[in-house]
């Protein structure tokens, strides 16, 4: 389970994977955080069972910061979790996340 990296739209980004074969599930971190918030989960029987792959956001862990302040936002953010997705085969993946990294859009209403 060691850190990778890959670039999503001109950011290095850190990750981290297991060798689990079933289905892919992207961790997504809270603010201030990192992916290292992940890894008991990811060590433990559901990183064997699954593809997990936990990502540092722009700026978070490992990664480098966004070249743009328009980055640190939540559409910003969501391309880059789109981007990672496509960049390590995991298009299909469960999302889980918390925090900063469970946001989604607003209700319409």
């Amino acid at each position: 389970m060691g850190e990778r990296h890959v670039t999503v739209d001109g950011h290095r980004i850190a990750f981290t994977q297991t060798e689990g074969q079933g289905r892919a599930v992207i961790f997504v971190h809270g603010n201030s955080s990192s992916a290292r918030t992940w890894n008991a989960i990811m060590a433990g029987a559901f990183g064997r069972r699954f593809r997990c792959l936990a990502f540092d956001l722009p700026g978070h862990g490992d990664s480098a910061p966004a070249g743009n302040r328009e980055d640190y936002s939540l559409p910003g953010y969501a391309a880059v979790l789109v981007g990672f997705a496509r960049a390590t085969g995991a298009d299909d993946a469960v999302i889980v996340g918390w925090s900063l990294g469970g946001h989604g859009p607003s209700p319409a209403g």
